[in-house]
């Protein structure tokens, strides 16, 4: 996808080498909703969507312990969690998160599903770990109904990402980041997944 006219050459730049190109297939699915969360694979073509939205409202919650940032007791068997999208669709599944200690950004992330109608809306939750010196800001959520399930959805995550004020510490230190972001409630099965930097999509939206 063509980069918003408000990025700067310097921020497309930076984004351009945002190491972050991830695709997933979800799990089985009952009733017609994600039953698993989805684990991510690498890709290397650009995908195309029929909606965007720029700059969307969402939660971060990260996490520098080496725990995930948020896990979830609706699903079993359990997962690793790292690299992993799925979708909140009920109070029960609300109540079913859980944050590990250490997680930073707890509250404001209980208010966004607080605040959600999940009557409306549904809340995609997508988890990975991340380079401790830089903090990752998503851009622009994408979708499309999948042509070859006629049921589910593609979803993409466009991030951008910036240096971390301060000093940061030596080694190659990774902390876990998940992002929760508002998506009609007509998307109940994720089929395909990708996130990355700019232009992981073309301009069709």
């Amino acid at each position: 996808m063509v980069p918003d006219d408000n990025i700067s050459p310097s921020r497309r730049q930076l984004l351009g080498g945002l190491a972050v190109m991830l695709s997933g297939v979800s799990g089985c699915t009952t009733g017609g909703r994600q039953a698993t969360p989805s684990p991510t694979i690498a890709i290397t073509e650009r995908r195309s969507f029929s909606t965007c939205v720029n700059m969307p409202t969402t939660a971060k919650l990260t996490n520098a312990t080496g725990e995930p940032a948020i896990r979830s007791s609706a699903y079993s068997p359990p997962m690793d969690w790292e690299r992993t999208n799925w979708l909140v669709t009920s109070t029960n599944e609300q109540e079913a998160l859980e944050y590990p200690t250490g997680t930073t950004g707890v509250e404001n992330a209980r208010q966004f599903l607080d605040a959600t109608d999940l009557s409306a809306q549904n809340v995609l939750i997508y988890q990975q770990t991340f380079d401790s010196c830089r903090s990752l800001q998503l851009e622009q959520l994408m979708w499309k109904q999948d042509e070859r399930t006629g049921g589910g959805f593609e979803i993409g995550m466009e991030y951008s990402y910036d240096e971390k004020d301060g000093s940061c510490p030596d080694g190659d230190t990774k902390y876990w980041i998940a992002t929760m972001v508002r998506v009609p409630d007509e998307i109940e099965e994720i089929t395909r997944f990708t996130a990355g930097g700019v232009e992981i999509g073309r301009s069709d939206c």
